[in-house]
């Protein structure tokens, strides 16, 4: 079980409270007995426009929830935190806390303020031990992309990590992490959703003067559904399990291509409900090349499969390519994007429906583009613009949305 987590309006007291002190020390950086404090605040404001807030498939679904067709709405978010990095000899803690108010102008019920908080313990022994200790909690908005809802929901996001590395040969690492995380939904519909689960993974890493790499590990994930009632505790139950054997291969041919893949065989298992269990073999390959000393693209080919809270379905193979182009046109203003496509094959019967055999078959389309500008050493602008476009089979999860933001950005 997780630690007792920190109480939310105590969390935000203290935001408040280190917020307002630390804006008044201008990123300060000072030294201490065998070490320095650094402290660093911030203030950001962010607008953006959503044309599909609640990712509608089209509006006669916008006007049954709301008595009206829009669909789009407007978003402004003003945040401010602080960071504070404090070295000590080998040591490093890194700690946070952060604040975010959100309106929306149309869709007010979905206004929230948003608060996030991490400590972070670097840790060295030795010339050949070292490791993380990590502890990160934030409570924000979730997306509606998946989750087909009209209620405000915020979800409570709890992560505690502890890793440690061997170097026990100048070419050879072994490691091993443990990692508890946590989900928690305000929105009583959402609370289904709930978990929380516990991961173990060991492994080594070889890695030679050449910049050539290989890592293997085996990862244990444990997962408790404990909010889980009715038809999902039917279906699904309240925990499962997945196994993985990773496989991740590194090289650089020359000094402008570096080439990466993960191969990894899944393997997952619901308790009492054997229908659901599934293996299957996971790829990613990319490839990185830097056409000049300014401009990189990344290329990305993938097949994945993942478990799928679906009635129908027990897994998702998900199948497609990207591109992601970056120019840093001078010092101070950088663009980009990327293009991806996806192929989503929702496979393996529940066998919920006697006699159904359509399975759901989804094409995924995005394209992003940002421009940075780093208007000042301390000030940044930038800009991002996302359109996503997805068809199925199943006429509801036809989704077509676009957004558009600017972040401005000062960093004391």
């Amino acid at each position: 079980m997780l630690s007792k987590r920190p109480n939310k309006k105590y969390i935000r007291t203290m935001s408040y409270v280190l917020v307002l002190f630390y804006s008044q020390c201008s990123g300060t950086v000072f030294a201490i007995e065998n070490g320095i404090v650094d402290i660093r605040p911030y203030v950001s404001a962010t607008a953006m426009y959503d044309d599909n807030i609640f990712r509608f498939s089209n509006e006669s679904q916008a006007k049954a929830a709301f008595g009206t067709t829009a669909m789009g709405d407007t978003m402004t978010s003003l945040n401010a935190g602080v960071n504070v990095g404090i070295r000590l000899s080998r040591q490093q803690l890194n700690l946070g806390l952060g604040l975010s108010d959100n309106k929306f102008d149309r869709f007010k019920l979905l206004d929230y303020t948003g608060n996030n908080a991490s400590a972070a313990w670097v840790w060295q022994f030795g010339n050949h031990v070292n490791g993380v200790l990590s502890y990160t909690q934030s409570e924000s908005a979730p997306g509606f992309a998946e989750i087909r809802s009209t209620l405000k929901n915020l979800r409570t996001t709890t992560r505690e990590l502890g890793k440690i590395n061997w170097q026990f040969h100048p070419s050879w690492l072994a490691f091993a992490s443990y990692e508890q995380s946590q989900y928690d939904n305000s929105s009583i519909d959402s609370r289904v959703l709930n978990s929380d689960s516990d991961a173990v993974e060991l492994g080594v890493q070889y890695e030679n003067a050449a910049l050539s790499k290989v890592r293997v590990s085996l990862r244990d994930t444990t997962s408790n559904y404990p909010d889980r009632i009715g038809l999902q505790l039917q279906l699904f139950g309240d925990s499962n399990s997945q196994r993985e054997i990773i496989s991740t291969f590194g090289w650089s041919p020359t000094k402008l291509t570096k080439i990466n893949a993960t191969v990894s065989f899944v393997e997952l298992d619901y308790p009492g409900h054997s229908n659901r269990n599934f293996t299957g073999l996971s790829q990613n390959w990319t490839l990185d090349y830097a056409l000049t000393t300014h401009t990189d693209v990344l290329f990305s080919a993938f097949k994945e499969v993942s478990a799928v809270q679906d009635v129908l379905s027990t897994f998702v193979e998900s199948t497609g390519f990207s591109i992601r182009p970056t120019w840093q046109a001078t010092s101070k203003i950088s663009l980009g994007g990327s293009a991806l496509y996806q192929d989503r094959a929702y496979l393996g019967s529940s066998g919920v429906f006697a006699g159904t055999t359509e399975e759901r078959r989804d094409q995924f389309r995005n394209l992003n583009m940002f421009l940075n500008y780093q208007m000042t050493r301390k000030l940044l602008l930038q800009t991002n613009y996302s359109a996503e476009n997805r068809t199925s089979n199943v006429n509801v999860y036809n989704i077509k949305d676009n957004t558009l933001s600017a972040t401005l950005r000062y960093d004391f």
